[in-house]
């Protein structure tokens, strides 16, 4: 499990955040990743391992908090709508579907409320942290159960 985003950004980091505690608390059958705003250095990564579940903001206009499974084709036919990030996560989809590199990804997004210069994440996300821990891990624990148990998602 790959948490993506700007901790320097606010609500951006959110998912470095949540990968953050994950990794703490060790009750994930998977490798937890902090993985910052790493750009085009995914795909080599995506080489190593076949299968990842990133975690990150993405703004599809719902209530702040709210998590929800992000389709990758839907991420990279709008990539405006959704990017946070200068290179993005969808910039590294469409350039694996023209590679030879067949990835298994999952994407699991955060609405932010506010995205912007700061270290803190925004009062509502703040508020809803616990429950978006809960849901975020229960989502991966679901993936994972489906992929047959324990297994590496990420090096």
């Amino acid at each position: 499990m790959v948490g993506l985003g700007n901790p320097l950004m606010g609500d951006d980091g959110i998912g470095v955040t949540v990968a953050r505690i994950l990794r703490t608390r060790g009750t994930l059958e998977a490798t937890v990743v902090e993985a910052g705003t790493p750009g085009f250095s995914l795909i080599d990564l995506l080489i190593e391992d076949r299968q990842a579940i990133f975690i990150d903001a993405v703004d599809a206009g719902l209530r702040p908090g709210s998590v929800f499974w992000v389709d990758s084709e839907t991420l990279a036919s709008e990539e405006r709508r959704h990017s946070l990030h200068q290179i993005t996560l969808a910039d590294v989809l469409e350039l694996l579907g023209e590679s030879n590199v067949r990835s298994k990804i999952k994407i699991v997004g955060i609405q932010p409320e506010r995205i912007g210069p700061g270290l803190e994440l925004s009062q509502a996300l703040e508020t809803e942290l616990a429950g978006i821990i809960a849901t975020a891990e229960s989502m991966v624990d679901e993936i994972l159960t489906a992929e047959g148990g324990e297994h590496r998602t990420y090096p």
